[in-house]
């Protein structure tokens, strides 16, 4: 591997058939940062990134991959993820208008491939970001991938809450509700046809494990961290307190516990694992902080 600057090189799209032939599908200045293939493969959509001294800002485009036309639906939009619907109708994005800057909380957003009016499923609901951001070194990688999936008229996908996440879903028809939660990080997912979902999500006692849930009960399916039964692991305790400036303030005390020496202060720490409850460093606790929804400068208020 070799470090360095790569902003001549530009990220295109490419489709690969079963005989092993690549076709590139994109090509010019710009980025494609997110895409999604319309199901029947006659349509793509994708967002790009034209401005190099903006990347955040991005463009949707559809491209019908029969034709190669193009049209744009959607403009000066930050958008992480695209998904189609099974029908082909609707469009559900991950992003924002960055109507307060970097700062803006990612929605779900919905639009029709034809463009038009772009509707916040979340609107009314809840005020929280789309994703996993929790901070956590026993991932593989970090964060996790944000995933949208469609399920008839519902839209599934994880949100940020404090320090947890959960597994919510929103109807194109108006609605918000939680499915899966817990004082836990719910790293992916998958909805299965019956109404199952299979879910990947670890606590501060337990890294990951593959889980089952269905009709509002849950069993775990993986035992890959038994070890965790013969240690003694710190559990943080949640409190919460006001700033200097009326904001509430999220954190949480982590104690010595048997032969745990830990100490500092940390990241985003949260209901999840993290190799720091195991690790000696220190004589005293460990005071961690929420910084993520710390709402303590003017431009994230």
């Amino acid at each position: 591997m070799a470090g360095g600057f790569i902003h001549t090189f530009r990220s295109h799209l490419f489709s690969l058939d079963l005989s092993g032939s690549v076709k590139q599908v994109t090509n010019g200045d710009f980025d494609v940062v997110a895409y999604d293939v319309e199901p029947g493969g006659r349509r793509v959509a994708m967002a790009v990134s034209t401005d190099k001294f903006k990347p955040y800002r991005n463009e949707v485009w559809v491209i019908n991959l029969e034709t190669n036309e193009r049209h744009t639906i959607l403009s000066n939009y930050s958008v992480s993820a695209i998904r189609w619907s099974l029908d082909g109708k609707y469009l559900a994005l991950v992003g924002n208008d960055l109507h307060r800057g970097l700062a803006t909380h990612n929605h779900v957003l919905l639009v029709r491939p034809e463009g038009g009016e772009v509707i916040d499923l979340m609107r009314g609901g809840i005020d929280r970001n789309v994703g996993n951001g929790l901070n956590s070194d026993v991932r593989g990688g970090s964060p996790p991938p944000i995933r949208l999936q469609w399920v008839g008229d519902w839209v599934y996908f994880i949100v940020m809450d404090g320090g947890l996440t959960r597994l919510v879903r929103a109807s194109v028809n108006g609605g918000v509700e939680s499915v899966v939660g817990g004082e836990r990080s719910i790293e992916d997912f998958v909805v299965m046809m019956d109404g199952t979902i299979y879910f990947i999500s670890m606590d501060p006692l337990r890294p990951t494990e593959l889980y089952r849930w269905f009709n509002g009960s849950e069993e775990r399916v993986t035992n890959f961290n038994d070890w965790v039964n013969s240690v003694e692991l710190s559990r943080p305790e949640p409190f919460r307190f006001r700033a200097s400036d009326g904001r509430e303030v999220e954190g949480w005390l982590m104690r010595p516990t048997g032969g745990l020496r830990q100490g500092g202060l940390g990241t985003q720490r949260s209901w999840r694992f993290t190799v720091a409850q195991r690790l000696p460093m220190a004589t005293h606790s460990c005071l961690n902080f929420s910084y993520w929804l710390v709402r303590v400068l003017p431009w994230f208020s």
